[in-house]
């Protein structure tokens, strides 16, 4: 499933991030985790695909976009999750 995951993004982002990681090399860099040390640090961004008005016709993502809210209001796309540990691990 995640490999899955992996290529159907790598695929579809791939002209926003040009400088994307093969499966190969972001799999070796996964198993090299930073330390846990009991401190964590998470934040999320959303990646907007579409105006809220135009849910209804958008149909590049329609199988896997979702409307969501944060708190400056609602958005159809993506939720971007991150956590890093005290050492920006």
């Amino acid at each position: 499933r995640f490999k899955h995951d992996y290529f159907c993004q790598h695929t579809l982002l791939k002209g926003a991030f040009p400088g994307l990681l093969s499966y190969r090399r972001f799999v070796y860099l996964m198993g090299q985790r930073g330390q846990q040390t009991g401190i964590s640090f998470i934040d999320a961004t959303s990646l907007v695909v579409c105006h809220p008005r135009r849910i209804h016709s958008h149909k590049v993502f329609k199988q896997v976009a979702q409307r969501g809210k944060t708190s400056t209001g609602w958005f159809y796309g993506f939720k971007l999750h991150r956590v890093i540990n005290d050492r920006g691990e």
